[in-house]
């Protein structure tokens, strides 16, 4: 796991290998997007926990997913959706003392994860193709939101292929921020 504090007080941690203890077992929603792939990645599993403090309030979420690469034209995503906080808790996460956090992904989140998808996809970013699978997950009933997991889902996608010693707080940020 690593593990940065980025400016303006927040907290991201990065799994990079699958993680059992995240798991999600919920039924998947899938659909396809348009690739312009390179095929180029580093990375098979992406799971990203991330706390940004915003005035008196916190935004928080955590997701990940596992990438088979394809020589195809397409990226297949799956979503592990279901009822938010009837899971599992998790017990060790960024935010842990101030409320607690859920294995799950409501379908409001997981609408926010196709809607990025499909944002990056229009705009002929998309440079993943194959199967892309969302089945890692956690929220608070108080401080997720859809921006976060919009959010994650940026970053999952942009970290696939980057190298894990290319990893650091700059480009954090910058595509935190972007």
């Amino acid at each position: 796991m690593l593990e940065f504090e980025l400016d303006y007080l927040r907290n991201i941690r990065l799994w990079l290998q699958p993680n059992q203890d995240l798991l999600l077992s919920n039924k998947p929603q899938i659909a396809k997007y348009s690739s312009h792939s390179n095929n180029d990645f580093c990375n098979k599993t992406v799971i990203i926990e991330l706390l940004i403090p915003r005035g008196g309030r916190n935004i928080y979420g955590l997701l990940g997913a596992n990438y088979i690469p394809m020589p195809t034209n397409n990226l297949e995503v799956s979503v592990l959706c279901g009822s938010n906080f009837n899971a599992n808790s998790f017990k060790k996460s960024l935010i842990e003392k101030i409320e607690p956090v859920y294995l799950s992904v409501s379908e409001k989140y997981c609408k926010a994860i196709f809607d990025k998808i499909e944002s990056i996809s229009k705009n002929s970013q998309l440079k993943l193709s194959g199967n892309l699978n969302f089945c890692y997950g956690a929220s608070s009933e108080i401080s997720s939101n859809e921006l976060i997991f919009s959010k994650l889902t940026n970053l999952i996608i942009n970290l696939i292929p980057v190298n894990e010693h290319k990893i650091d707080s700059e480009l954090l940020i910058q595509l935190i921020d972007s």
